[in-house]
């Protein structure tokens, strides 16, 4: 991943306040964790699933990333440092 642009995907109407907090504050910070990893694939693998996690739970915009995905309902890869078994669990 390079960057978060999401010309490339829809963003959920209900989760654009989350993207735009998380777009701000990458903006201040500079790239996610994901983003500037040697092993992107590891986001949506669940055999690599601890290394991401481990990655994002240190990254300065897991909460903004984890805001975005709650709200958005993503169901796939690795977000603010929760799988989505996780993200279910914080939903509920």
């Amino acid at each position: 991943m390079t960057s978060f642009d999401s010309s490339s995907f829809a963003i959920p109407a209900q989760a654009s306040e989350q993207w735009a907090e998380l777009t701000e504050v990458l903006r201040s910070t500079g790239p996610a964790g994901c983003e500037s990893s040697a092993m992107p694939e590891a986001w949506w693998s669940s055999s690599l699933e601890a290394e991401a996690v481990a990655v994002c739970r240190s990254c300065p915009v897991a909460r903004e990333c984890l805001a975005y995905a709650l709200a958005a309902g993503e169901r796939d890869g690795v977000w603010g440092g929760f799988t989505n078994a996780e993200r279910r669990g914080l939903a509920q």
